[in-house]
């Protein structure tokens, strides 16, 4: 008898721990539940933020690369710009002066290897109507890798003929030599008299320009030419 009451005490005090228990899992489901369904709800918030924060970046994304264009094509324009008005300078400097003048030169890479295409402009001052004659050469000055003394290197095998009254444009490939670093280029015209005239380029500025523009002739310039 004694056993069954203590069956029926220790029934009343397990089932309402047990009830309890129950009833907190009950509501930590309900809670959890409550949590998903709004979970799924702000997902398509979430997600239509999210793409329009990538639309956005894409937006930036172009427009940068737009005005990287910009500034590149700019760039250019300006290279052209100075090239032209430094050739305006040496023709109105060139003055009434007679004479042969090299007006300027401009580079572009070949496709050989170290190949390189060049362009020499030359104007005559003078009102002879016989066309001036001669030869050009160019002339590299540099340095091999490695070594500190300044030497020459001429570019051209055989030296190139010019003949004209007011202007004329050379044009012609050469090749560097190997492991060979240009400081500068000299171009030489020597008359069959013994006249000479020559003009150094600096070739850092000519490889850059080279880089970015095309060899054209002097735009709005209308002499004659004699090949």
């Amino acid at each position: 008898m004694g056993g069954l009451w203590r069956g029926l005490l220790l029934l009343l005090l397990v089932v309402p721990g047990v009830g309890a228990g129950a009833f907190l899992l009950g509501r930590a489901s309900v809670e959890a539940s409550a949590g998903d369904a709004q979970a799924l709800r702000s997902a398509p918030a979430l997600r239509e933020a999210l793409a329009r924060l990538q639309t956005a970046y894409a937006v930036d994304q172009a427009a940068f690369q737009a005005l990287q264009q910009d500034y590149a094509e700019l760039q250019e324009q300006l290279l052209v710009l100075d090239r032209e008005l430094t050739l305006y300078r040496e023709v109105v400097d060139a003055g009434p002066a007679p004479g042969i003048r090299i007006l300027d030169m401009t580079l572009q890479p070949a496709a050989a290897a170290q190949g390189w295409q060049f362009e020499v402009s030359l104007m005559r001052s003078s009102l002879d109507a016989e066309a001036a004659s001669g030869e050009m050469t160019l002339t590299a000055y540099g340095w091999n890798e490695g070594q500190s003394e300044l030497r020459s290197e001429r570019l051209l095998e055989r030296a190139q003929t010019y003949r004209l009254r007011d202007y004329q444009q050379l044009q012609g490939t050469f090749t560097l030599p190997p492991n060979f670093r240009p400081e500068r280029v000299e171009v030489v015209l020597k008359s069959p008299g013994g006249g000479r005239v020559s003009r150094a380029f600096d070739w850092e500025r000519l490889a850059h320009m080279g880089q970015v523009i095309s060899a054209e002739p002097p735009v709005g310039y209308n002499g004659a030419s004699d090949s």
